[in-house]
C-alpha cells in the first residue's frame, strides 16, 4: 500500500490495482521511462513491469498518467521473511539504487513493503520511487539503515527473533536502540560502526555528497549487508526429517490424500500452514504446479526450508515465518499500510497437517475459533485431527500444555461443520488420527 505517497495515489478499480502519477512527478516519471532505467530494471527482472492506462481511469485532476503495475501473488513483509530472504531483499534494494544512479536517478524511499518475492527472487515494486539525480546525500539512506541494516545486524549479531521488532517499529528500528543492543565487538566492524553506531550519534547523512560519494556509500552498505550471516540450528530440521522416516507408511497415505485433494479442488494456490520440511509443499508445487506459501512458526525452520529448496523449487514455493497463534497484524497508518496475513488471503486450499492440536494445546485456541478463522482464508481445507490419546498430544500434555475439555473428534466435526461440508475423510493408518478435505459452505 502507498497511503502516504503523494506522487502516486493507489486505488483499485474492477479488481485492478491502479496508480495515479501526479503532475508534480511528471518530470521524474518521463525520465524513468525515456532514459532507459525502466527498461533496464524490467528486462533484468529487478522491478515489476506496468501498463499505462488512459486518464479516463484517473480519480483526481492532478493525474499525469495512470499505470497498472503487475502484482505479485502474495504481498509479504520483512518480519515474515527468513534471514536469507531479508538479506537478499536488502542487497536487491542496493543493486536497484546503484542501477538508478547509473541512469542519473535515485531512489527516494526504500520501504521494505516495496520489495516482494517473485519466482524465488526479490523484486522492486514501486515504480514511482525514482527521481532525477541532484547532487547531495541519498534521501533514503537513513531509511535503509533503519529498515534493513539495523534489523539484519540485530538478527545476525544478537538473536534472529529481533527481526520481529519491525512489527513494533514498521518505519525502521531507531538507531539508538540498535546501537545499544548490538554487542560491543560490532564497533570494530567499519560498516556497522559508521552506519549504526556513529550514525546514531551524529545523524550523518552525507548531505553534500557527490555521485562518486553516493556510489561508494552504496558499495560499503552492500559489503556490510553481504557480510552479515546467520546459521540456523538444524535440530528442528533433523527432527522433522526423522518423523518422516519413522512414519513413512502414514506419510504415504497422507501424500496420496493430498494428491486426491489437489485433484478434487484444482487448487492453483496453496497455503501450507505448518510446512515443516516442506514435504506437502513440494508435492503441491512439483507435481501439480501450484503456487505454494510454506509457513513455519520459527525463524529456524523458515530459514532451513529456504536453504533446502532448489532454485527451481523456489520458483513456486515461498517460505514465510507465520505463527498462527499470533499471525501478522495490520500495521501502519489506519492499520492498512501493511495488511494482516488474513487480509491478504488468496489461497484456494489450506493444508493444516499437525497444526490443530498445537494451536489448541499450546495456545488455547478453541475449535470453533479455529474453524471460523480458517474458513475466512480459503474455500477448501485439508486438515488433520490428532486426538488426546495420540503420543504427540500425550507428550504435550505431560510437558504442561493446556488441557482443553472439549478437544474431541466429535467436537472437532461439530465446530468445523458449522462452516464446511466434508468432501473426503479417512482414518490415518496405525493411529487414531483422521484427515479431512473440507469445502467451505457458502452463504
Amino acid at each position: 500500500m502507498y497511503l502516504r505517497d503523494r506522487t502516486g495515489l493507489t486505488f483499485n478499480r474492477s479488481g485492478r490495482l491502479l496508480r495515479e502519477v501526479s503532475r508534480d512527478h511528471a518530470e521524474h516519471y518521463d525520465r524513468l521511462m525515456d532514459g532507459g532505467l525502466y527498461k533496464t530494471l524490467v528486462n533484468n527482472r529487478m522491478m515489476v513491469a506496468h501498463v499505462e492506462r488512459g486518464l479516463k481511469f484517473a480519480v483526481t485532476e492532478e493525474a499525469y498518467r495512470v499505470i497498472n503495475p503487475k502484482t505479485v501473488l502474495l504481498e509479504t513483509y520483512p518480519y515474515e521473511w527468513g534471514f536469507s530472504q531479508f538479506r537478499a531483499a536488502a542487497l536487491h534494494v542496493l543493486r536497484v539504487s546503484q542501477t538508478a544512479l547509473d541512469h542519473d536517478m535515485v531512489l527516494t524511499g526504500v520501504a521494505p513493503g516495496n520489495v516482494q518475492f517473485e519466482n524465488g527472487s526479490p523484486i522492486w515494486t514501486d515504480t514511482l520511487a525514482f527521481v532525477s539525480y541532484r547532487e547531495g546525500g541519498w534521501q533514503a539512506y537513513q531509511q535503509f539503515v533503519q529498515q534493513y541494516l539495523a534489523p539484519l545486524a540485530l538478527m545476525a549479531k544478537v538473536d534472529v527473533s529481533l527481526g520481529q521488532l519491525l512489527r513494533i517499529y514498521p518505519d525502521g528500528i531507531p538507531l539508538e536502540i540498535a546501537s545499544a543492543t548490538l554487542p560491543g565487538r560490532t564497533r570494530i566492524n567499519f560498516g556497522l560502526m559508521s552506519h549504526i553506531h556513529l550514525n546514531n550519534r551524529t545523524g550523518r547523512n552525507a548531505g553534500r555528497a557527490t555521485k562518486a560519494d553516493l556510489l561508494a556509500q552504496l558499495d560499503n552498505l552492500y559489503e556490510t549487508v553481504e557480510s552479515l550471516t546467520w546459521t540456523a540450528q538444524s535440530v528442528l530440521w533433523e527432527r522433522s526429517q526423522a518423523d518422516v522416516m519413522q512414519n513413512e507408511g502414514t506419510f504415504d497415505q497422507r501424500h496420496r490424500f493430498l494428491r486426491d485433494a489437489l485433484n478434487e479442488t484444482k487448487a492453483k494456490t496453496v497455503w501450507d500452514m505448518n510446512a515443516g520440511a516442506g514435504v506437502y509443499s513440494r508435492i503441491a508445487a512439483g507435481e501439480f504446479g501450484a503456487a505454494v506459501v510454506a509457513m513455519n512458526d520459527t525463524p529456524q525452520m523458515t530459514e532451513l526450508l529456504w536453504q533446502d529448496l532448489s532454485e527451481d523449487e523456489r520458483q513456486l514455493i515461498l517460505p514465510l515465518l507465520i505463527d498462527w497463534a499470533n499471525p501478522s497484524p495490520g500495521l501502519g497508518w489506519a492499520n492498512r499500510e501493511r495488511r494482516s496475513i488474513a487480509a491478504r488471503a488468496s489461497a484456494d486450499l489450506l493444508v493444516c497437517m499437525g497444526l490443530v492440536h498445537r494451536l489448541a494445546l499450546n495456545s488455547g485456541v478453541t475449535l470453533p475459533a479455529m474453524a471460523a478463522a480458517f474458513a475466512r482464508l480459503a474455500p477448501a481445507l485439508l486438515v488433520e485431527f490428532v486426538p488426546v490419546n495420540d503420543p504427540a498430544v500425550i507428550a504435550m500434555l505431560e510437558s504442561g500444555q493446556h488441557t482443553i475439555p472439549d478437544y474431541t473428534a466429535e467436537n472437532f466435526e461439530v465446530a468445523f461443520g458449522e462452516h464446511y461440508d466434508v468432501i473426503l475423510a479417512e482414518d490415518v493408518l496405525k493411529t487414531n488420527r483422521k484427515i479431512y478435505l473440507l469445502r467451505r459452505r457458502e452463504a
